[in-house]
């Protein structure tokens, strides 16, 4: 049996490092070489929860090419299972070409490539035999059919819908959402989740009493980046994020989800998990790279040295 079951995007990653992001008519020099590593949201997730211990398998679309290649090299490194992943011979593998500026934030262009649609009939019984799934943004047909067939297992389901599908709002992901355990996004994602106007400016508060509104049985997560990460549920509560040199912010939200997967898998409280996942997180934005995610190891002896404040909210 898996302890966790991933789906979502696999992606070729192409990197530079810049001072600044390229304008119109200005050159932007790299700084050092250009990099290439794996990436994806599920891709990046599933990694962090191997590097934390966990049995993983991914189900998710590659070409038949030299990207794919390395993608399935990579995961076997990682020690992921990628006996559910599906090979496209007609389509190229998902290549994405990132631009990091000296905040650590990045720009990116992606080519989806082979990664959708998924079809259902690929997708085996074996990815099932799990304790938990979680699910990125992928198409339409494949997140019910995994949601519902999980949920009728009895298996705890968590999405992190992204930018591939949290532009799609509530109205058209309800039928997904409600076989959904756990639901976790940044707060711009969870506003255009939950079809709020001028998503990028909308107040927290909007954003929770939205929420709470149209997800009120759900556990929600809302990640804020270096500002306070809010955990709706039963005894909702915020928890503070750890200060750390930020080198590349790339993979950290998907670090974080793979991390919480991990402390719920083991049975952890929502404010352990939270804080674990924080943790995780943290230590990878001290890094290059999507997949630079801590190990067990390091990221338990990081826990050890830091305070993690959490506050209830009120009822």
């Amino acid at each position: 049996m898996h302890d966790i079951s991933m789906m979502g995007h696999i992606l070729y990653d192409i990197r530079c490092y810049t001072d600044d992001f390229p304008m119109p008519d200005k050159m932007s020099l790299t700084k050092g070489r250009i990099k290439y590593s794996a990436g994806g949201s599920a891709c990046n997730s599933a990694v962090c929860a191997s590097n934390l211990g966990k049995n993983v398998t991914i189900c998710g679309k590659i070409g038949f090419d030299d990207y794919g290649i390395f993608l399935i090299q990579n995961f076997i490194s990682k020690r992921v299972d990628t006996s559910n992943i599906i090979i496209d011979y007609n389509e190229p593998s998902g290549v994405s070409v990132v631009v990091i500026n000296r905040e650590g934030e990045p720009e990116i262009v992606e080519m989806l490539g082979a990664n959708e649609p998924i079809s259902v009939k690929d997708i085996k019984s074996d990815f099932f035999d799990t304790k938990l799934v979680h699910m990125t943004g992928t198409n339409l047909s494949a997140l019910m059919y995994v949601s519902t067939s999980a949920k009728e297992r009895g298996i705890k389901v968590m999405f992190d819908p992204g930018r591939s599908a949290s532009h799609l709002g509530y109205t058209r992901l309800e039928p997904i959402l409600k076989n959904c355990d756990v639901i976790i996004s940044n707060r711009v994602e969870m506003a255009r989740l939950l079809e709020i106007g001028d998503e990028r400016n909308a107040a927290i508060e909007k954003i929770t009493e939205r929420a709470e509104e149209l997800l009120k049985d759900k556990v929600l997560i809302i990640k804020q980046g270096s500002d306070k990460t809010i955990v709706l549920c039963d005894k909702s509560f915020e928890v503070n994020t750890f200060k750390v040199n930020v080198v590349d912010t790339l993979g950290a939200g998907d670090t974080f989800a793979g991390a919480f997967a991990t402390a719920m898998v083991e049975g952890k409280s929502f404010e352990d998990c939270a804080v674990f996942a924080n943790g995780a997180a943290a230590l990878k934005v001290t890094r290059e790279g999507a997949q630079s995610s801590p190990s067990r190891e390091e990221l338990e002896t990081f826990l050890e040295k830091e305070d993690a404040a959490i506050s209830y909210l009120p009822l």
